[in-house]
């Protein structure tokens, strides 16, 4: 059940305050930086990338409470509702078997994978299952916490699966494009 518990004893400390407004600032810049060099998904990957070179070079991250994932969860929830448009998609239907034949198979697809990869790396289940998923980083990320799966491979995963798509499928249609254009 959601519950909204601000742990106010652990707000209240001076480490939060101390890191917690550190890490804000600098995931505030990493943000701004990535925006300006036009990185798509420039709010989410500047604060990663950031936190990923904190990580790496030994700056310890204040912990979250668990409420501000929750919170996350709860936002990401709304801003997908409010995406769907019916009236923008007339064609519903005739796209309908389509669409639910497509998820079926990157369903089982995703399966399949997560099966394997569990198997290979020693890994739960949930986290190679949420790791393979065909579904955003941030959603997978947020439900490898909600059902105890190991975020950060899930994470890794989705985060790479992301930049594969960000960096390469672009070039990959410009060189489809040049290649089989009238020109």
């Amino acid at each position: 059940m959601f519950q909204i518990n601000l742990n106010k004893a652990y707000m209240k400390s001076p480490s939060f305050y101390r890191w917690g407004l550190f890490y804000a600032y600098i995931m505030a810049v990493g943000a701004w930086l990535f925006s300006r060099l036009r990185v798509p998904a420039a709010l989410l990957l500047g604060p990663m990338v950031v936190t990923i070179a904190l990580n790496v070079t030994g700056i310890p991250a204040p912990a979250l409470p668990v409420s501000f994932i929750d919170l996350a969860q709860l936002f990401i929830g709304v801003h997908i509702g409010l995406q769907m448009k019916p009236r923008e998609l007339p064609n519903w239907k005739k796209i309908m078997v389509y669409t639910l034949v497509t998820i079926v198979l990157l369903v089982l697809f995703g399966f399949g994978l997560g099966y394997g990869l569990a198997h290979l790396y020693e890994l739960s289940y949930g986290t190679a299952l949420l790791s393979t998923a065909p579904g955003g980083m941030v959603e997978m990320g947020l439900t490898a916490v909600a059902v105890g799966g190991d975020a950060s491979v899930v994470t890794s995963y989705q985060l790479f699966r992301l930049l594969v798509i960000i960096l390469l499928v672009p070039l990959f249609f410009k060189w489809l494009t040049k290649r089989y254009s009238d020109g």
